[in-house]
């Protein structure tokens, strides 16, 4: 052993005295790498200069920055005895300095390893905890890779000995790091060759070294989806980036990512719509390394070829149906009728509104054929908003809005929109009466199965005593029904757990006979998404629906049966 002399202070690491927050004294060691560990003087005994430091468990955690960009930081961590175990991690300065010091900051350091013992089904002691964190020890894992950070911040990466008893084996190892602000970029965006539904956007940045984003939003979507919040439309964007990289694409391969001078041709644009395009730098951590650039465009307005117009009224409204009478004037036109909450198209003209739902229409891939499409109308016509317009989003309570305009062969509106705003009503109880019939239990192959195993299905129709209002219906199993207090207990938790599906398992008319070729229902599961249990017995069950029950429960009692005494093989394991 050396004591601590003047050799020490020009040996690889330098020894400082340093003063916190003017109360505590505190000795200060900062390694070659700029890493640095303190000691409160207080707590010191003696200082020791040691030679013979390959016998210590280790003398120093080596903290390795090898990335940093606007919001990530990425480090590696290297201990001088790999047999050590530590833990390591990222503060916000700020947030650092108001704990005051290294050792407040460990005491804090054991307090949260503490709380997330608390919050680990699987840990009862902080022992148990920490064997699990350090147990599988690999020194080649130990890497930090932390991004959504804040940019031009500064951050302490740490790093601290500790062992399975929660003994620190080390003071706290830290090193400064900041993260990069967002650069200036000058993009020059210009939009040109506007009809309207194309554009071509162009972007010519002074820097030729940086890949950016190119797209494009429509303002209503900015000021309205994304209540003009750029970060969150930035956010937006860089999502469907990571998408396409997660999928293995490179910067470089993705269509709205480009380096030097970029263009977007664009097609299916609503007519006579004001637009933004957008531009920001990206890097390689696929994060936004400048100021979002944003421009806009306008579309040109369609050109009406046809003056027909169309008186609309309401022949009925129900709680999930609209009945509207359409009368154009002239016989001839070929016209289009959809039909919108009025509060989700708030801020756009009827025009937008009727030209996006074309737009829409015209995505499809092969695209609507017009000539055929049995939603296109001519003449006087009374119009079911679900038997004939396919709208299937019509709820009680809540204002529309119908739109009604001319459309070509080509799918472009030819005519001015005319409007009808209806109301529905709130749902009542209904008279209507359900039966449950043709029930059989089968069993088929269970195609999930690598050992053809067969699951059990039923079979079975319903017969509405109307065909005009919607039933749901589902199975299930009879000792989860008897949980329920009641059958409107029982009806309000299957409505729940539905959700927002709900109607894909609401029908009208016998076996859905209103919107398709009447066929059996068939369900090889319960209405919570549980596969059947062959020889269990469970209950058929259906009740006309309008946002609510509106009906009582209709139920039939079945067991299930898949005809098998086992389905398939089992492996002899």
């Amino acid at each position: 052993m050396k004591k601590l002399s003047s050799l020490f202070i020009s040996s690889a690491i330098i020894v400082s005295a340093a003063a916190q927050d003017n109360t505590t004294s505190a000795l200060v060691v900062t390694l070659k790498n700029g890493t640095t560990i303190e000691y409160v003087l207080s707590d010191i005994d003696h200082l020791t200069f040691r030679s013979d430091i390959s016998n210590d468990p280790f003398v120093n955690i080596a903290i390795n920055i090898t990335q940093i960009t606007v919001n990530s930081i990425k480090a590696t961590f290297t201990a001088d005895n790999s047999d050590a175990t530590f833990l390591f991690g990222l503060i916000e300065k700020a947030e650092f300095d108001k704990l005051g010091n290294d050792r407040a900051f460990l005491e804090y350091e054991l307090g949260r390893l503490n709380s997330e013992v608390a919050n680990d089904p699987w840990s009862n002691t902080l022992e148990e905890y920490l064997d699990f964190l350090l147990g599988w020890w690999d020194p080649a894992d130990q890497v930090l890779n932390r991004d959504n950070l804040k940019a031009d911040t500064d951050y302490y990466i740490y790093a601290y000995g500790i062992n399975t008893k929660g003994e620190f084996t080390t003071g706290l190892f830290k090193q400064l790091v900041h993260t990069a602000g967002l650069i200036d970029i000058a993009f020059n965006l210009q939009a040109s060759g506007i009809t309207s539904t194309t554009a071509t956007i162009t972007a010519r940045p002074d820097n030729d070294d940086t890949y950016y984003y190119l797209g494009f939003i429509t303002k209503n979507e900015f000021d309205n989806e994304f209540n003009g919040n750029e970060e969150h439309v930035v956010n937006n964007a860089l999502a469907t980036v990571r998408m396409a990289a997660s999928g293995g694409a490179t910067l470089d391969q993705i269509s709205t990512i480009h380096k030097g001078n970029g263009l977007l041709q664009l097609t299916g644009l609503t007519p006579d719509m004001e637009y933004y395009m957008l531009a920001f730098g990206i890097d390689e951590s696929i994060n936004a390394c400048s100021h979002l650039t944003k421009a806009e465009f306008k579309t040109t307005p369609v050109t009406v070829t046809d003056d027909c117009t169309f008186a609309l009224a309401t022949v009925s409204a129900e709680p999930m149906f609209i009945n509207v009478n359409v009368k154009p004037t002239d016989e001839s036109t070929r016209y289009f009728l959809t039909i919108k909450k009025t509060s989700d198209v708030a801020g756009l003209t009827a025009t937008q509104v009727a030209d996006n739902e074309l737009a829409f229409n015209n995505g499809f891939n092969p695209p609507v054929d017009w000539t055929t499409d049995p939603r296109v109308f001519t003449g006087e016509q009374t119009l079911n908003s679900r038997k004939n317009l396919g709208v299937t989003t019509i709820m009680p309570s809540t204002e529309y809005t119908v739109y009604a305009f001319g459309v070509s062969a080509e799918g472009v509106r030819t005519t001015i929109v005319s409007t009808l705003n209806v109301t529905t009503p709130s749902a009542t109880e209904s008279a209507m009466t359900l039966s449950i019939k043709d029930v059989t239990a089968g069993g088929e192959t269970d195609p999930n199965d690598w050992f053809g195993n067969t699951i059990p299905y039923f079979t079975y129709g319903i017969t509405p005593s109307v065909d005009n209002e919607y039933y749901y219906t589902g199975v299930v199993k009879k000792s989860e029904y008897d949980t329920f207090p009641d059958d409107k207990a029982f009806m309000a938790d299957a409505i729940a757990k539905a959700g927002d599906l709900i109607m894909m398992n609401c029908y009208m008319g016998e076996n859905n006979s209103s919107l398709s070729t009447p066929a059996l229902f068939k369900t090889t599961t319960d209405y919570t998404g549980n596969t059947l249990v062959n020889g269990d017995t469970y209950y058929i069950f259906t009740f006309g629906y309008a946002g609510i029950a509106t009906t009582p429960l209709f139920k039939y009692e079945v067991k299930a049966d898949d005809g098998s005494t086992g389905g398939g093989w089992w492996p002899e394991w």
